[in-house]
């Protein structure tokens, strides 16, 4: 029980990280209108997220092209990385459809690490956007990491009660009357 935990809490730092550097990532991206592209599809469209985010930070025109210089050289560096990663994910999904556990899960740690070879890259480009940033605007950024850390934790928490319901039967739940 204690491993499990501890493999989920290094699996969702790990997302924690990716999710972090994709922000980051597309910050300039979706300020110039970049972002509805291939892989953008997933309620992150008009009002999405990233849109908010990037108002709530008030970013400059100067700041948003900054950023997206280094988004641009983060993403052509990194390209065969993101490639084999996508490669990857494709064949997952096909090793779950095929209920191959053993071949997912094999697949799924090779994913782990090159998510993990990427960190290094994440955090310099992290880094990078926080100098391009004002006080303020790394103020906010914080309280917007703080937030979307509660809130994941928050369905986190919804998804475990969820799991622990699932060997109950209706009346057990409360379901029935």
């Amino acid at each position: 029980m204690k491993n499990m935990m501890m493999k989920n809490r290094t699996i969702l730092t790990t997302l924690g990280i990716a999710l972090m550097g994709m922000i980051m990532v597309g910050f300039a991206a979706n300020a110039q209108g970049g972002g509805h592209g291939k892989g953008h599809g997933r309620g992150h469209g008009k009002g999405g997220g990233m849109e908010k985010a990037i108002e709530r930070l008030n970013l400059t025109a100067d700041q948003k092209q900054k950023i997206q210089a280094l988004r641009d050289q983060f993403k052509t560096t990194h390209a065969a990385t993101f490639e084999q990663i996508k490669t990857l994910r494709e064949q997952m999904r096909t090793a779950m459809k095929d209920k191959n556990k053993e071949q997912a899960q094999s697949i799924r740690e090779q994913m782990k690490a090159k998510m993990e070879s990427l960190k290094p890259a994440r955090e310099q480009l992290h880094q990078q956007i926080l100098a391009i940033l004002t006080p303020e605007q790394r103020a906010e950024l914080e309280k917007m990491k703080s937030e979307r850390k509660e809130k994941m934790q928050a369905k986190g928490k919804e998804m475990k009660e969820k799991r622990g319901k699932k060997g109950q039967t209706g009346a057990d739940r409360g379901d029935l009357d």
